[in-house]
């Protein structure tokens, strides 16, 4: 999604959650406690024709991660 619509992305998709608020820093948390090679970042939100959404972290072409 643009990045002047990220700020509505959370709300807007996981809002129904309780304490959704707190879902991407413990996203973030799963990915380095799962993948020696991420090291923080940039990640993009998507949103899918079903209405679903998703996240992902941005990665260079020579980036490699392993779960």
């Amino acid at each position: 999604i643009p990045d002047e619509q990220r700020i509505c992305f959370w709300p807007q998709y996981f809002g129904s959650i309780p304490q959704w608020i707190t879902l991407e820093p413990r996203i973030f948390a799963w990915m380095d406690r799962f993948c020696d090679e991420y090291n923080s970042g940039i990640w993009s939100f998507y949103t899918l024709s079903n209405g679903g959404a998703f996240m992902a972290p941005d990665a260079d072409v020579d980036d490699k991660w392993h779960l």
